[in-house]
């Protein structure tokens, strides 16, 4: 028994000609090494944080030599741009941006061997959780920032919590990397004064799930406050959107809005979590001296 498992191991054949025994040792694959140095210096002039950047580089070899799809921290939507387009020319690697949901605005870069053809969709499970926090703030509403806050007061860093998209009166959906998820579930157990119970459900139960739509709008605005322009571009009113402003809930090129009266111009983003964002496409003047906006809203 002994011997056969030898055999088998050594899976060797004997040479009838030769009377030698001919090992059949596979080759090791030749090591895919990537152009780290290149790649920094791509990244680094993005502005991408030193720490970051080894971090990004350190997922994508173990991608590569491990065959194992690999992702990122959470980064914003700059950041992810930014790593995905240094490795857009690569063939030994591919590098896709994934929140959980089409209108993510923080999103992990998965990297894969080039050669893997498995849709990203079927590696998400994996590497990205989708967390329901649910709660009666009929009485006691909760924000973005306090539903944060309670997470990351459970020592987690920033980078291991996508979105946190919430839901009203009945709470919130994180998206979270699977051992965040973990932690959350197992821990957390009050938002504010609100005490909160939190399970696991499918990335498809996200609230900005399905596919995004389009929609083109037009406004005409005396000046060009960004409660003004964003409200028309959500279709709400001016104090609503001034109430989403102080909460917190909006950002300007993905920077978090600080006042409900600051400028906005063509080429800005509005996002509103949880609900969308809008594009501003052309600003012009007309002959009353008043603004006309084009915008693109996204939901």
């Amino acid at each position: 028994q002994r011997t056969s498992r030898r055999r088998e191991a050594m899976r060797g054949a004997w040479h009838p000609v030769v009377g030698v025994l001919l090992l059949a040792v596979a080759a090791p694959a030749a090591a895919l090494v990537l152009p780290e140095a290149t790649l920094r210096k791509t990244l680094s002039h993005h502005k991408l944080d030193g720490a970051l950047v080894d971090r990004v580089l350190s997922s994508a070899t173990t991608a590569v030599r491990q065959w194992a799809p690999q992702a990122s921290d959470f980064l914003r939507p700059p950041e992810a741009q930014a790593v995905v387009g240094a490795f857009a020319k690569l063939v030994d690697v591919s590098a896709e941006a994934s929140g959980g949901y089409p209108l993510a605005e923080r999103q992990r870069v998965v990297f894969r061997r080039g050669d893997d053809e498995t849709d990203l969709e079927a590696h998400l499970p994996e590497l990205l959780k989708a967390v329901e926090v649910e709660g009666n703030f009929l009485f006691d509403s909760a924000s973005h920032r306090d539903f944060l806050g309670a997470v990351l007061s459970l020592g987690l860093k920033r980078e291991a919590v996508g979105d946190v998209l919430v839901t009203g009166e009945r709470g919130a959906q994180l998206v979270l990397a699977p051992p965040a998820a973990a932690l959350v579930c197992a821990e957390l157990s009050r938002v504010r004064s609100v005490p909160v119970t939190c399970r696991e459900v499918p990335l498809a139960e996200l609230k900005g799930g399905g596919e995004v739509r389009r929609k083109s709008v037009q406004t005409v605005e005396a000046s060009l406050r960004l409660d003004a322009v964003a409200s028309a571009g959500f279709g709400m009113s001016r104090s609503k959107m001034a109430s989403h402003i102080e909460s917190g809930s909006v950002l300007v090129d993905w920077v978090e809005a600080r006042s409900a009266s600051a400028k906005v111009a063509a080429g800005n983003v509005v996002t509103l979590r949880g609900t969308g964002r809008v594009t501003i496409d052309d600003v012009a003047t007309t002959a009353k001296g008043r603004f006309r906006v084009a915008m693109t809203r996204l939901t």
